[in-house]
């Protein structure tokens, strides 16, 4: 591993709220992943799909979600 010592390993849960479906959409449609689906299904197949399928996120006027993530903290032998 580039010569470096994993010092910890850590998952992180980082709570992420968009305030109205278009600020969701918008989101995933600026990544990559929502660029090709949009290319192969069109933005408006991927926007009812992407609202069905995280229904049970809504609050209030928009969604909260939780992101989580790995965190990896390594360093050089000996530090």
């Amino acid at each position: 591993m580039a010569g470096l010592v994993v010092r910890e390993v850590a998952v992180v849960r980082v709570p992420v709220v968009h305030p109205d479906p278009d600020d969701l959409v918008a989101g995933v449609l600026a990544s990559g992943p929502g660029r090709h689906a949009a290319r192969h299904a069109g933005p408006a197949a991927v926007r009812a799909a992407l609202l069905a399928a995280l229904a049970p996120f809504v609050h209030g006027d928009g969604y909260r979600l939780t992101d989580t993530v790995r965190v990896l903290d390594a360093a050089p032998p000996g530090r």
